[in-house]
């Protein structure tokens, strides 16, 4: 029986991080040898190729390092046929990472520091890492066709990435990054200053507030889903449900906005909450161009959801996030009425 994991990440002996990094690399490049024997592991850390120091470990060595990272977490070990012991890895549920960031961090763990350069064209062996060149062919290419782009970001590395391609490529009307699940704050003047519109989701903070608050580094919470923050940089900001990953009611997105709470009440990111009017107008954008609102004017497609409460009232129902009743904000708590084209499509009763 493997023991429970308790905790993730913790700190990694040199020897740990060869075996480990031999763990990721043998997974990636020779699947069909995966789990690793014990022997497998001597060969692999011992190789003269593609290691930092060159080390000589032997069977007894590899036990013992091997139940270590068992204690910790990071490894675990099974059977194989004819009943032979063999062990796998544990990183993607201890780091929570994904397949090109563990591809990356085994060679750190094989290798030490590298130039991101080396970096690079090393972890491309175990997995096709992202190109800026053929990523700002795909914008330019919608571009030319006079089409935006909208860009799924939910990890700061291809945030990155994205901001990066965007600027080369250039900025078309009505492009937008999706998500920008973590944008650092020296990002912020970078977004504004190509005009690129981030179209956020907050209500993740509310359906998986709890599990960021065990998994993220406390110094990276602040980067979760930012509203506040990102309108104050000058950037234009809309927001989506992101059904069904996350609430698929607007208006309990919108709550979670005003009051950046969990599902079980912690405060996450409160730094970037934001007022009820600020809440709603995530939601009244163009569908062009998701940042600017929408005006009630003559000859104005009438697309609309006509409110049953007064302005006042919607506020302070936004603010309180929840009904009487303990259950998170719907709709039908506020909605009279949803009028599309002209016709009205939906009225409460």
């Amino acid at each position: 029986m493997n023991p429970p994991v308790e905790k993730s990440w913790v700190p990694l002996t040199p020897r740990e991080r060869r075996v480990l990094g031999v763990l990721v690399e043998k997974a990636k490049t020779t699947p069909e040898y995966y789990p690793l024997t014990i022997a497998a592991i001597v060969t692999g850390s011992n190789q003269k190729s593609n290691r930092d120091p060159v080390t000589s470990y032997d069977a007894d060595d590899v036990e013992e390092i091997l139940q270590g990272l068992r204690k910790k977490g990071a490894v675990v070990m099974v059977e194989g046929s004819g009943r032979v012991v063999r062990w796998k890895h544990t990183l993607y549920d201890w780091l929570k990472v994904t397949k090109v960031e563990l591809a990356v961090i085994a060679e750190l763990l094989l290798r030490g520091s590298q130039s991101e350069g080396d970096l690079r064209q090393r972890a491309s062996r175990m997995e096709p890492l992202p190109d800026l060149a053929s990523l700002v062919r795909t914008i330019n290419d919608a571009h030319t066709d006079a089409r935006p782009v909208a860009v799924h970001c939910v990890t700061r590395v291809q945030t990155v990435l994205t901001l990066s391609a965007l600027g080369v490529a250039g900025v078309h009307r009505g492009d937008r990054i999706e998500h920008a699940s973590v944008v650092p704050a020296e990002l912020l003047a970078h977004l504004a200053g190509l005009g690129v519109t981030v179209v956020t989701n907050p209500g993740l903070v509310r359906s998986r507030g709890d599990r960021y608050l065990r998994e993220v580094d406390r110094g990276d919470r602040g980067d979760l889903y930012r509203c506040r923050s990102l309108a104050l940089a000058g950037v234009s900001v809309a927001a989506g449900t992101d059904a069904p990953f996350g609430p698929e009611d607007p208006w309990t997105v919108m709550a979670t906005a005003v009051e950046r709470r969990t599902a079980d009440g912690a405060p996450l990111g409160p730094d970037e909450a934001i007022p009820p009017d600020e809440a709603l107008g995530l939601f009244l954008g163009e569908p062009e161009a998701p940042g600017r609102r929408r005006r009630v004017v003559v000859g104005a497609r009438a697309d609309l959801c006509v409110l049953g409460v007064p302005g006042g009232e919607m506020r302070r129902v936004l603010r309180a996030g929840e009904t009487g009743c303990g259950t998170p904000l719907r709709s039908a708590d506020v909605v009279a009425a949803c009028v599309a084209g002209g016709r009205i499509v939906a009225e409460r009763r």
